[in-house]
């Protein structure tokens, strides 16, 4: 598999805010993965003047501003280099559905209290 290669399954759009005010656009699987993308693109001589910093989120909505940019990363589909609003669109029917609503149950050191009718048996 080409390296480019959008993975609708694995990849996700990631919006990369770097602290030199700038943001940079990389598809990729994971948010680490994208920030080390955008920190390799970076111009050599900012990159040993500044310190930068950044940033992931992923995105899930097109971008008004630069969503015609080409992003970083994995930006090939069909033989064709991706925009970053086609990206997003591309990869939005795979994205992981995520349980929000279920709440987590504590960890419990000790069993369940017995109710009435519990103590009538034995």
């Amino acid at each position: 598999m080409d390296a480019d290669l959008i993975d609708p399954t694995r990849d996700r759009v990631w919006a990369v805010d770097v602290t030199v005010q700038y943001t940079t656009y990389v598809i990729a699987e994971t948010a680490e993965e994208a920030e080390d993308i955008a920190e390799d693109a970076t111009d050599e001589d900012r990159k040993e003047d500044t310190f930068d910093e950044y940033l992931a989120r992923e995105m899930t909505e097109p971008d008004l501003l630069y969503g015609d940019s080409i992003p970083w990363g994995h930006s090939l589909w069909d033989g064709q280099q991706v925009t970053v609003n086609e990206a997003v669109d591309l990869l939005a029917p795979h994205r992981p559905v995520r349980d929000t609503l279920t709440l987590p149950l504590p960890l419990i050191d000790t069993p369940p209290a017995e109710g009435p009718e519990m103590a009538d048996v034995g």
